[in-house]
């Protein structure tokens, strides 16, 4: 039964029951319901609304009434689209759950949630209808937007059983469902179905423009090129329908499936003129087309567009994009673009071309370290490629004469069998990683290098160098007895003896047995190294003259020891002065006081600057002391104090001028000069020796009582606890000496505690300060070191100094540093000590930002020609550096030239830096090339390849070439392994240029469109 049906039945049951009730007694409210019904049959939705409002105002009526007025009141307000539809409709249901009329209701509220696009809340409505009903046209309407309802919240399978129960049926709504269930069979992937159903809307009025762009889509998703090319051609060529550009371009992919690539360039470049931009699949199929067809230059401006994402689209792109740069001649270009290619798995038969392709243009262009691991990478990756015999004779070409001694070796340590060039490039290659690891001060590593070249004896004389920088890293470690065995082997090794350093080995064998205080052999050994004079260096000429008469003064050998110091005086050495101090220590031994005192004189007059001044002045003191010129003596001694009031000889000075008072029985003044040393040494043993002079004055005088009550204003003199004192001293220094270093601190710090004030306080502090800087305690022995350094000079104070400073500098307390090692150069008369005190300055200086100080402690380490060739080198660096960041950059140039031609991670950093200064002065091309030095020179030393790839990259933006800037940084971030010891993180800082490129890219690339726009813009408002 339809719904008119219904409802004229309901009307007429409803009229025979009001007629019933009429003819038993008049009731006015039916009369109001009737004609309210009357006039809604009658379609007159606003007057029937008026009467079934008054009805249901009404208190006495049925309740069979007062539920249909309420629905037929709900109805109108429908019909009226008035605001409280809704609402009545709602409350119809809710006050009538079980009416036959709740399914109609229901209806109606889908409707109006439909008609307000409230689609999710329709459907409950929809699904609680009951279409019986309905009628024809509304069953359709039921169906079309139900299913409407059910495609905005995307149940496509719902949606489409509702379109196709009226995609059959002619109604108003039969095209559109006929649209939505064709849309939903081709969002399914039913593309059959959907094509069937597109096929019928060709002629609809209001799809019929539409639906060519789906059957274009389909025919593409069927792969069928032919009939999609059939069907588009003339649409594009006509112009006039939806989605034009789409089919173009679907029209262009069509033709580059098929490999038309001539006609599908045409149909792409209809489709840019169409498009306000691109996508990366449009530029590479036209790059590739444009490949196919031998436009080389369209290939490459068109795949550089696609390479900024990582797929397998990026993958061929590269691959073609060095395929066309090769037919360009461009072998850089073609090189970097086979890597990025050979990088990814997408495809991996163009991974294996790219990579042996990277390989072979690296080893062309001459990157040799990056060509070694690339075909190392080739062989291992792929041992049955068919160019795997190419690939093994370039790299046996390659670690023959590569410099990557890092990457060689592990490449070569992997072989098993070896063949004999193989073996070659084993020794070679071992024994320069050996070097490399010596020059960055890794001994240990250094000498397992050294070992495998000296095992891997194919080459002699390079065994024989190995033997010998093994010996030199064992010393270098203080392994003196084991170095002298190692430099034996070298000596009376046959293929020694026609290296360089052969004569060498004596002179370092002569430094190992005096480090060993085994001076009759160190002697020997230095005679050995004087015989070639010839064959030896000037500066190590004079020093083994000087330590030759060193160890035969320590042998008491003196006749022959000075013969070795004058012979060092006139050769002038450069420590001439020592030895000339020497020779009259000698004469004063030989009981020869005038020529000591001549001869310390001669030094005082020829060595203005000498170290041993203070020394030469004490001992010219001694000497005339000796020969009973007691007022000369106190001339020199107070000289001495005058001049050097900080020298650790003022306390022997003044205790001798006490001396010499109390032998002329001139108390007054012993007693005066006895106590100022008391007082100005306290803790020392010139300070005991004194308070003895002090004694024995006083108890000859007959004033023991004066001198116990002046015992008791001497802190350090607490009585002669003496005995205990002594020896609780004596046993930790005991332990010292054997080397039991834990158990010796202790014993100091129980000494300490047990006698703060006693005789030996300043040993005991000092020893358990050296206890605790071996045990690495640093607070601790820091502490003890700036007790010394604080009191007056003593034999401590010096290397109290540099310990202090070596401590503040290790803990970054550069400043703390700077205090203490000014402090030595100020004070100390050792020149190791002084040598020490600048190179810490200078160092300190440079990591403070101090440049003009570290340059000019730099300077005085340069000029002294007693310096390490190491420290000296690193002078040079660190001037290069500060002279770079004053933009002092010719100096820096000079300096960062000298260090560069050195071996190690500071020769890797001055070739750096030169290619910076290049870059600083703009000249882009010089520092590119610079780069480069630095990448095949330096391939041990990542960090300092990765700043080189870094700058390249800036000369690269700098010279206009973003391409190659952009994958020189992406190379970068993909393949840099960050290391603890980095300065920089070379990997972010290629990461964040990276993008700020392709910012600037992207940015350009918005502008250039919008540009665009408003060109396109103009010319339709032109026409």
């Amino acid at each position: 039964m339809t719904r008119k049906g219904w409802i004229a039945a309901l009307m007429l049951v409803f009229t025979t029951s009001a007629y019933c009730q009429q003819t038993e007694y008049y009731h006015e409210p039916d009369l109001l319901y009737k004609n309210g019904l009357e006039l809604f049959t009658k379609e007159k939705y606003s007057a029937a609304r008026e009467v079934f409002d008054e009805y249901l105002k009404k208190e006495d009526i049925s309740e069979t009434y007062r539920m249909n007025a309420l629905y037929y009141q709900s109805i109108c307000a429908y019909e009226l689209f008035h605001p409280d539809a809704g609402n009545l409709l709602n409350t119809f249901l809710d006050e009538n759950p079980e009416s036959v009329k709740s399914g109609i209701a229901h209806f109606y509220l889908a409707r109006l949630d439909y008609r307000e696009k409230k689609y999710r809340n329709a459907i409950p409505h929809f699904e609680k209808t009951d279409i019986y009903y309905l009628n024809n046209d509304e069953i359709a309407e039921y169906y079309f937007k139900m299913g409407y309802c059910y495609f905005s919240k995307q149940d496509f399978e719902k949606a489409s059983k509702s379109f196709n129960e009226i995609t059959g049926v002619e109604s108003k709504y039969q095209t559109a469902a006929q649209y939505y269930y064709a849309h939903i069979a081709y969002s399914n992937n039913n593309l059959n179905t959907a094509l069937s159903s597109f096929q019928k809307l060709n002629a609809s009025e209001t799809f019929g423009a539409i639906v060519p762009y789906y059957i274009i889509q389909i025919y593409f998703q069927q792969g069928k090129y032919d009939d999609l090319i059939t069907y588009a051609a003339p649409l594009v060529e006509k112009g006039e329908v939806e989605n034009l550009r789409d089919i173009t371009r679907l029209t262009a992919e069509a033709c580059y499936r098929k490999s038309d690539y001539k006609r599908a360039i045409n149909f792409f470049d209809k489709y840019r003129a169409a498009s306000p931009s691109m996508s990366r699949e449009d530029y590479y199929s036209i790059g590739f087309a444009s490949y196919k067809n031998g436009d080389y230059s369209a290939a490459i401006e068109n795949l550089q567009k696609v390479v900024n994402t990582e797929d397998s689209i990026s993958q061929n792109a590269y691959y073609h994009l060095a395929l066309s740069f090769l037919k360009k001649g461009d072998k850089q270009s073609a090189r970097n673009s086979f890597q990025f290619a050979s990088k990814t798995e997408y495809n991996t038969e163009l991974t294996e071309r790219s990579l042996f392709n990277y390989a072979k243009l690296s080893y062309e262009l001459n990157f040799q370290p990056v060509a070694v691991n690339a075909l190392r990478d080739y062989i291992k990756k792929y041992p049955s490629s068919s160019a795997i015999d190419e690939a093994n004779e370039l790299l046996a070409g390659l670690y023959l004469t590569t410099r990557n001694y890092k990457d060689a070796f592990a490449l070569l340590e992997n072989i098993k069998n070896r063949s004999g060039s193989a073996k070659q490039a084993y020794q070679k290659v071992a024994y320069y990683r050996g070097v490399e690891f010596f020059s960055d001060g890794d001994r240990d590593k250094a000498i397992n290098m050294f070992e495998k070249a000296i095992v891997n004896d194919v080459d002699q004389t390079l065994r024989a160098q190995a033997m010998y920088w093994k010996a030199e890293a064992l010393y270098a470690q203080n392994k003196y007895d084991a170095a002298i065995k190692q430099y034996r082997i070298y000596i009376f090794n046959p293929g020694s003896i026609n290296t360089s350093m052969y004569s060498l080995a004596n002179y370092n064998m002569g430094y190992c047995y005096f480090k060993l205080g085994n001076y009759d052999e160190s002697q020997t050994w230095f005679r050995k190294y004087i015989k070639n004079k010839e064959d030896s260096e000037k500066d190590k000429y004079d020093d083994a003259n000087i330590r030759t008469g060193d160890c035969l003064y320590a042998l008491r050998r003196f006749d022959q020891a000075q013969d070795f110091y004058t012979d060092a005086v006139a050769n002038r050495a450069a420590s001439a002065d020592y030895a000339l101090f020497q020779k009259g220590v000698i004469q004063g031994l030989q009981n020869n006081m005038a020529g000591k005192e001549q001869t310390m004189q001669t030094l005082l007059a020829s060595y203005q600057k000498s170290k041993y001044r203070a020394d030469a002045l004490f001992e010219s003191g001694k000497a005339a002391m000796s020969t009973g010129n007691n007022e000369k003596a106190i001339g020199f001694f107070n000289q001495l104090n005058k001049d050097y009031p900080n020298s650790s000889y003022n306390s022997k000075a003044l205790l001798n001028t006490a001396l010499i008072h109390f032998n002329s029985k001139e108390d007054e003044e012993a007693l005066t000069a006895y106590k100022k040393v008391i007082t100005k040494y306290p803790g020392t043993n010139e300070a005991s020796e004194a308070l003895t002079g002090v004694r024995n004055i006083y108890v000859s005088n007959g004033n023991p009582d004066d001198y116990f009550a002046y015992l008791k204003t001497v802190p350090n003199a607490s009585v002669s606890t003496g005995t205990q004192d002594s020896i609780t001293y004596e046993s930790a220094e005991q332990r010292y000496l054997k080397g039991s270093f834990d158990e010796a601190a202790a014993d100091f710090k129980k000494y300490l505690d047990q006698f703060p004030n006693g005789a030996f306080r300043m040993n005991a502090v000092f020893y358990k300060s050296e206890c605790d800087f071996r045990n690495k305690k640093y607070d601790d022995a820091l502490a003890g070191y700036s007790e010394i350094v604080d009191a007056s000079k003593n034999i401590y104070t010096e290397k109290s100094l540099a310990k202090a400073g070596a401590i503040e500098f290790y803990k970054k307390n550069y400043e703390n540093a700077i205090k203490h090692y000014r402090k030595l150069e100020e004070t100390a008369d050792m020149l190791d000590n002084i040598l020490a005190a600048q190179t810490g300055l200078m160092r300190s200086y440079q990591l403070t930002g101090q440049n003009d100080q570290a340059i000019l402690y730099a300077q005085k380490l340069l000029a002294n020609e007693k310096v390490e060739k190491e420290i000296a080198v690193e002078a040079h660096l660190i001037i290069g550096r500060a002279s770079i960041e004053s933009n002092d950059l010719t100096a820096a140039q000079k300096e960062m030239t000298i260090v560069s031609k050195t071996n190690g991670v500071i020769a890797a950093e001055a070739r750096y830096s030169l290619a910076l200064i290049q870059y600083k002065l703009q000249n882009y091309k010089s520092s590119k090339d610079k780069c480069f030095e630095v990448i095949n020179a330096v391939p041990s030393y990542d960090y300092w390849i990765g700043k080189s790839f870094i700058l390249l990259a800036d000369n690269y933006v700098a010279l206009g070439d973003t391409f190659q800037a952009k994958h020189t940084l992406k190379s970068i971030v993909e393949n840099y392994e960050k290391n603890p010891s980095d300065v920089d993180d070379i990997k972010t800082i290629a990461s964040d240029k990276l993008q700020a490129l392709l910012d600037k890219e992207k940015q350009g690339v918005l502008l250039k469109e919008e540009e665009e726009m408003n060109n396109l813009s103009d010319d339709k408002n032109n026409q």
